[in-house]
């Protein structure tokens, strides 16, 4: 959405968000533009946000991650001074009061579920013990660890929601809402999720690993994610994946995958003329219809519609 006046702005601003906030032009030596794009889960938004040179005043009743992608912005929150950019810093902003300044810039502002950042934190960390994010902390988030550039990896990942057209649904059955909760834990404490001193527990593997695995089998119909598994299992996803290579020689969502297919063909193969793929691929957990067939395509090597078909034909 292009919006050529700072009304226009504010009125969209306040209609994704739950801010109060006042906007105002930094300079008035070119014409104001603002470009703003939002997606909204339940307990997540994403909002990004190009402008020209813009001052702005928020008060936020959550806590908010600012990924710069262009620019330079300088916030100021209980009259301590702070400027990330590209190249340099993102930006923990807790809930409450703020005020930034930036001129041409472009961010990505994530608002969080602090209850939902703190579970998956606890699960991540492989020990079921909580683990300190320090929300309440303003301060700035190194953009790389290591060979990591996170603003590089939510470029990718908004790249991935345009391409599904902000279908929340779509996007919702992919796990993206899981999978920014994640890499966000991993920008607030990298120093406990991105080094190797998390080492594989001396735990009852194959039990857990069986709990794990008929759980998965219970719940083939419903989004299984990594952070479900870490909480069933109370292992690290690093513990998960290592795992599951040793017993199925595959990762943890790609055997659950196989679980899907393997169920659906066994629902298609005792069908009778009242069955429904549609059905069927919803009682597999897929809710793209065309992301089913060609899985089952490529795992079967025919349509799913060509195995009703058949089964049919053999009665």
């Amino acid at each position: 959405i292009v919006l050529m006046h700072l009304d226009q702005m504010h009125h969209h601003i306040s209609s994704v968000t739950n801010w109060f906030s006042e906007f105002d032009i930094l300079t008035k030596e070119c014409s104001f533009q603002h470009r703003s794009a939002t997606l909204r889960f339940d307990n997540l938004s994403l909002i990004s946000i190009s402008s020209t040179p813009t001052v702005m005043k928020v008060y936020s009743p959550e806590c908010t991650i600012a990924i710069p992608m262009v620019g330079t912005v300088n916030t100021w929150i209980n009259n301590e001074h702070f400027e990330f950019g590209i190249g340099k810093h993102a930006m923990l902003i807790p809930k409450g009061k703020r005020h930034s300044e930036g001129l041409t810039h472009s961010s990505l502002l994530i608002n969080v579920n602090e209850e939902r950042l703190n579970k998956t934190a606890k699960a991540m960390s492989g020990k079921n013990q909580l683990v300190d994010l320090e929300l309440q902390t303003p301060r700035l988030l190194s953009l790389t660890v290591g060979n990591l550039d996170f603003a590089s990896i939510f470029k990718q990942m908004c790249l991935l929601i345009g391409q599904f057209k902000s279908n929340e649904l779509l996007l919702k059955s992919l796990g993206i809402d899981d999978s920014v909760y994640r890499i966000l834990v991993m920008m607030l404490k990298p120093e406990l999720f991105l080094k190797d001193h998390l080492k594989e527990k001396n735990t009852s593997t194959t039990d857990t690993l069986d709990l794990v695995c008929e759980y998965i089998q219970a719940h083939l119909n419903e989004a299984i994610s990594l952070t479900t598994l870490e909480e069933l299992s109370g292992w690290s996803a690093k513990t998960l994946q290592l795992a599951f290579m040793r017993r199925f020689a595959c990762a943890p969502m790609q055997w659950i995958r196989e679980q899907r297919l393997a169920y659906a063909n066994q629902l298609l193969l005792s069908a009778t003329s009242a069955t429904k793929i549609g059905h069927v691929a919803a009682l597999c957990g897929y809710s793209n219809f065309g992301y089913f067939s060609r899985y089952y395509a490529k795992r079967y090597g025919e349509l799913p519609s060509q195995t009703l078909a058949n089964a049919l034909k053999g009665r």
